[in-house]
């Protein structure tokens, strides 16, 4: 399926914004795995991938694959999840995340990081991107100083980058 406008435009906002909170230029944000993930998130030092990523915007078929493909990869540590908040949506991720749950094959559900975007975003309206802007500063930053990373970091900038909760 084509990338919509949106897609883009969230891909974009998320990728400045995490950009935006690292002090150096350690880090590079891009697609990954032949496209497999809409962002990703590398320690160009090592090459060590702290985040992937994806972006549902229209398809609500999609959300199973999306989530299933997040928790399959072992390397991130965050696994961020921007999503079109409309009720399909929102009820297709429900039951995937519930199905999952009762599975209890996935103990590292927790790692799943949500974004929630108006499903009604005017791309055409200032306002509204401003706003979106603002959703993803929040949530992408709201709890950085709760962040506990599960392993020793090599230093306080990987774990300004794994600021998700």
């Amino acid at each position: 399926m084509a990338e919509s406008a949106e897609h883009k435009f969230i891909k974009e906002c998320i990728g400045n914004t995490l950009r935006s909170f690292s002090n150096t230029n350690l880090y590079q944000y891009f697609e990954a795995d032949r496209k497999k993930f809409d962002l990703a998130c590398v320690l160009k030092r090592d090459w060590t991938r702290l985040m992937v990523g994806q972006v549902l915007w229209r398809n609500t078929r999609g959300v199973e694959k999306d989530i299933r493909t997040l928790l399959n990869e072992a390397e991130s540590e965050v696994k961020l999840y921007a999503i079109s908040s409309s009720v399909a949506h929102e009820a297709a991720l429900m039951d995937v995340l519930d199905d999952y749950k009762k599975s209890g094959r996935y103990p590292d559900l927790y790692k799943i990081k949500i974004i929630r975007i108006p499903p009604d975003l005017d791309l055409d309206k200032e306002k509204e991107l401003f706003s979106v802007r603002k959703i993803v500063v929040r949530r992408l930053g709201s709890n950085a100083q709760q962040y506990k990373p599960q392993k020793q970091h090599r230093d306080l900038e990987e774990i300004n980058i794994l600021l998700l909760n």
